[in-house]
């Protein structure tokens, strides 16, 4: 949070997120297969990421709910990135 606070942060902001080519997707799709591959590497279960999350939650926690929210936040993650 402290970051998007710093001088110059608005900037750097509206430069990696702020000018978005959508024609890439479709004049280039191999963009989309490369984006399905990168969601399906991240959120396999033997790279650690669902494995650390799981291993720090509580034994009455609701593992469908909290495996929704952790696909839904990774997919989105990486088509920002």
């Amino acid at each position: 949070v402290r970051a998007v606070t710093l001088e110059g942060a608005g900037e750097g902001i509206q430069s990696y997120i702020g000018q978005w080519d959508m024609a890439v997707l479709a004049e280039r799709p191999d963009v989309w297969s490369t984006a399905v591959s990168q969601i399906f590497f991240s959120l396999g279960t033997t790279f650690g990421v669902l494995t650390a999350f799981g291993s720090h939650c509580p034994s009455g926690s609701p593992a469908t709910e909290n495996a929704y929210i952790i696909g839904f936040s990774n997919s989105m993650f990486s088509v920002i990135s």
